[in-house]
């Protein structure tokens, strides 16, 4: 299942509290209507059209509705495809966008919230299952496939100041099936967004931060999808911050304005039920003398960033000895989060979730990940620092080897969000040529030395961050042009290929072990696979042959 786009929601910026009123009146029994935004279901629903929805059971939605679901805190509304069920009771819906075709997202039967009946455009009321409706969609569906092809053969001018790069990711759209063309639409980010978001993505005291972002932007940035890019990189709050600062934000549009003022909000609502749920694991943990490890966001909010609406989370990430692993989850037990057999180390109480991990670089799932650290990670374990953390005791990574977890968990991750990479520019921010070089040494003696060469050449490119020059000179030339070129999917606007994670991993390892490794990550063992496909009743030996089709389909797709 892939995570909503922040440009595919439907609620105003999308913030908590309307995700929830609007959850509550349909569980009562009313109809909602509200204004949508992205552009995910044109042309049957368009940007800012009001829509209603009415309440739905999901044993009464059909093959062909639009149906309303709460995702990762949002709503969503997209195109029911496809209904599993479990005897006469459907359990799982697979949605799709009008716009592209391609499947999204599969979604269980508690997600579903309602039915959109109605759509306004122009004064009056359309039905949006209508036979003029479904004709509308079936020739945008045409045209869709008629642009994808005529990009494929030809170069399509775009306006100027897109400039050539993108023309020639954009004039790069695969061949039919392949998603390479909606994401290179989607992902691209270009030269003026790049600056205000490089800009951004920096914490600077007040006086600084007003040089950052001048009230006059760019006459060729469109502040709509700016905001957007910004949502769905990570970036939201540090946009909203600066534009505050610097008295953008009173210069917006209304529209505009509410959008990101509302998502930084919603930001701050969520981090606060977190935070909160993490203070009481820790309260409970601390009595019991076990030291789980913050992760990522927890981590950082902490002690890197001065407002808790400046860097979203979506759940909390611990890492926990294997010793103390039962105790842990025996607490968390106590505390009403509960696990599901498919996934045994994350943990859901309500909108909580907690995701554990026995190892740093996440040998829980492949094993063979222990070989990417030359030293025992308990050796990573007993170097990290105790801070107070609201008044309760935590456990952090050292700075240096913080740095490097984030690199790799967001190669893990294909660097699909700026917010991994501004992380690292702000723990750095303050760094010289000695603290770099002192990083350098720490990434060799735990046998991941590229990585600071992949993190260097993405700050470079992608926020315009060339810390210690002469360090990141020296560094980037170890890149050879595998490397580069799967970095520069990530710049270019399609993204880091799928293949390129295990093989950037692995670059330190002997051929052997190597090799042991991307086999592991390409067919690991049948417990991990049943997570690829969580859906699919069927043998082991089935299982692999369609692993086998995906990773040929990822081999034509860069995504």
């Amino acid at each position: 299942m892939t995570e909503p786009d922040s440009t595919n929601p439907v609620s105003p910026a999308s913030p908590d509290l309307f995700t929830d009123l609007s959850a509550d009146l349909l569980r009562q029994g009313k109809s909602i209507r509200f204004r949508a935004t992205g552009r995910s279901m044109y042309p049957t629903i368009r940007e800012e059209e009001a829509i209603t929805v009415e309440p739905i059971t999901p044993s009464s939605v059909r093959t062909g509705d639009i149906v309303l679901y709460r995702s990762a805190g949002q709503l969503v509304a997209h195109r029911v495809t496809k209904i599993e069920r479990q005897g006469n009771r459907p359990v799982r819906f697979v949605v799709r966008d009008d716009t592209w075709g391609i499947r999204d997202e599969t979604v269980a039967s508690e997600q579903i919230l309602g039915k959109v009946v109605a759509v306004e455009r122009g004064g009056r009321t359309v039905n949006p299952y209508s036979a003029r409706s479904k004709l509308r969609r079936i020739i945008h569906s045409m045209a869709s496939r008629i642009k994808r092809w005529i990009l494929q053969t030809s170069s399509i001018s775009l306006p100027p100041h897109q400039g050539r790069r993108e023309a020639k990711a954009i004039t790069k759209t695969p061949k039919r099936g392949s998603t390479k063309g909606r994401e290179a639409y989607h992902d691209m980010i270009t030269p003026a967004e790049r600056k205000i978001l490089g800009a951004v993505a920096t914490l600077l005291p007040e006086r600084d931060a007003l040089k950052m972002i001048p009230p006059c932007l760019p006459s060729d940035l469109r502040m709509n999808r700016l905001i957007d890019t910004a949502m769905r990189e990570g970036l939201g709050g540090l946009l909203y911050k600066s534009f505050k600062r610097s008295g953008v934000l009173e210069r917006l549009d209304e529209p505009e304005k509410e959008k990101i003022t509302t998502h930084y909000y919603q930001v701050v609502r969520h981090n606060l039920r977190l935070i909160h749920a993490l203070k009481e694991i820790l309260h409970h943990s601390n009595k019991k003398d076990i030291g789980p490890v913050l992760l990522q966001g927890m981590d950082l909010i902490h002690e890197v960033y001065d407002d808790i609406g400046l860097r979203p989370m979506s759940d909390i990430d611990l890492w926990v000895l294997k010793k103390e692993y039962p105790i842990l989850t025996y607490t968390l037990r106590e505390l009403g989060y509960q696990n599901t057999p498919l996934y045994p180390n994350t943990y859901k109480r309500d909108s909580i979730t907690v995701d554990l991990h026995t190892h740093l670089l996440w040998a829980d799932r492949i094993r063979t990940r222990k070989q990417l650290l030359s030293i025992p990670d308990e050796e990573i374990y007993r170097d990290t620092r105790t801070v107070n953390w609201e008044g309760e005791e935590a456990q952090c990574l050292n700075r240096y080897d913080q740095v490097i977890y984030l690199g790799l968990h967001g190669l893990k991750h294909r660097f699909n969000r700026l917010i991994w990479l501004a992380d690292i520019k702000n723990i750095t921010a303050s760094w010289g040529p000695r603290e770099w070089e002192a990083l350098h040494l720490c990434a060799e003696n735990l046998g991941q030395p590229r990585i600071i060469s992949y993190v260097l050449f993405l700050l470079a490119h992608l926020l315009g961050y060339h810390p210690a020059k002469k360090v990141s000179s020296e560094l980037s030339k170890r890149l050879n042009l595998l490397e580069r070129r799967a970095l520069m999917g990530r710049v270019k606007g399609y993204g880091i290929p799928a293949w390129a994670p295990p093989f950037l991993f692995s670059s330190e390892m002997a051929w052997r072990s190597r090799l042991s490794f991307i086999l592991e990550s390409i067919f690991p063992r049948v417990e991990i696979l049943k997570q690829v496909f969580p859906f699919s009743q069927v043998r082991p030996w089935q299982l692999y042959l369609k692993r086998l089709g995906q990773v040929v389909g990822l081999i034509r797709s860069p995504r």
